[in-house]
């Protein structure tokens, strides 16, 4: 499998990068530290990121104020529970249950944590240029079927909170991702 980095151009929110070696530099890092991780581990960077991209579809159209936007209530409710799971690196589940992520990557997840502050709040533009590399080199290292095994896991623990459609969107803009891989 490769990149198609001309693809990547594609993914909705995601900058023009192709110009910059450092991006295509930056995936290929990124992709050998995340392809190091062992199984348990990325199906919990999986679960972090259907949950965070799907919380990041719900914010954006709260503040674009779409006409399918949720309410008040529901965007806080979604922003909580992505925001704790990050922070916490758990997630309680209806039952009471709670997942714990693979503690081999609290320090890869607090890093990228930190370079999407830097990119998107402090807008620091080789930040942000790096958050997306680390996405690109997540979602391929990922894959199509961990993602979606996690996107089924959500939906049934989670799928009051973010709603179906939100999980759509969530998945869509995540898949937009896998397209830029090749075989």
């Amino acid at each position: 499998m490769r990149i198609n980095f001309e693809n990547l151009n594609k993914v909705p929110y995601m900058k023009n990068f192709l110009d910059n070696p450092k991006f295509q530099d930056w995936v290929m890092e990124y992709i050998k530290i995340w392809s190091e991780q062992s199984s348990k581990a990325l199906d919990d960077v999986a679960l972090i990121r259907v949950v965070e991209c799907t919380n990041g579809c719900v914010q954006y159209a709260f503040r674009d104020e779409e006409t399918w936007a949720l309410s008040l209530e529901q965007t806080r409710l979604c922003m909580k529970t992505s925001m704790t799971f990050i922070k916490n690196k758990s997630l309680k589940l209806k039952n009471g249950n709670e997942i714990k992520i693979d503690k081999s990557v609290h320090h890869l997840l607090d890093e990228v944590r930190d370079i999407y502050i830097d990119g998107f709040k402090n807008n620091i533009p080789d930040r942000l240029m790096q958050f997306y590399a680390q996405s690109v080199a997540q979602f391929y290292v990922l894959g199509r079927d961990r993602l979606e095994r996690q996107w089924k896991f959500v939906s049934d623990e989670l799928g009051e909170v973010f709603g179906e459609d939100f999980l759509g969107r969530g998945r869509t803009y995540i898949m937009s991702y896998l397209k830029a891989v090749e075989q």
